[in-house]
């Protein structure tokens, strides 16, 4: 008889391949690119798609990474012109902004520790110096968390941590071709500038 434990771990490699942004498992079974497994993530242990993983060639699975980030962050709705999948504490339908995802009445709260968690992810993954976050919500490799440090609190980029790396272009060039070209410091420039906008930097 095949073995439960390789059948679980090919379940999970087939799920990161198409990009799921979460994949059920209440065991660790092993470290898998750009996941991250949690036994308290919002929708239960398993594994969770690091927000700086790049963009799944799979348009739903993308859709549903997007989804989440909205759903941590309390947005009320999400535009969306098909349903890519369900969504805890929404529902999808045609409403009074349009076509896509409504928050219920009995969504859960919006979710600040996940959602920073995600822009950490991100902002790591842009080279960010210095990421403000009132407390520690996570192990960021390649960061310390301070409190009180230079530019206030928050995770401060060692100088051993290894450069960004631009993100890869998957399957089709789409990548590139929804993102106009640009060099790497106009990348990162433009992510600093947007962490400012939203308040992530002072």
């Amino acid at each position: 008889p095949p073995c439960p434990l390789l059948q679980a771990q090919a379940i999970l490699h087939q799920a990161a391949r198409a990009g799921a942004p979460f994949v059920a498992c209440a065991d660790h079974l092993g470290e898998i690119a750009h996941y991250d497994w949690r036994a308290d993530g919002p929708d239960g242990p398993g594994y969770y798609r690091n927000a700086a993983a790049p963009e799944s060639s799979d348009p739903r699975e993308a859709s549903l990474c997007v989804l989440r980030e909205a759903a941590a962050a309390g947005a009320e709705f999400v535009r969306c012109a098909e349903p890519a999948g369900e969504v805890r504490g929404y529902d999808f339908g045609d409403g009074p902004d349009g076509v896509g995802y409504y928050r219920r009445a009995d969504a859960p709260l919006a979710d600040g520790r996940e959602y920073s968690r995600m822009v950490l992810q991100r902002a790591s993954a842009a080279g960010a110096l210095f990421v403000a976050c009132p407390e520690e919500v996570m192990q960021l490799p390649g960061y310390d968390f301070r409190v009180g440090g230079e530019e206030g609190t928050g995770y401060y980029r060692r100088d051993d941590a290894a450069p960004p790396h631009p993100p890869p272009e998957p399957a089709g060039g789409r990548w590139m071709a929804a993102r106009a070209p640009a060099a790497a410091t106009d990348g990162y420039d433009d992510f600093m500038a947007s962490m400012r906008e939203l308040g992530a930097l002072g």
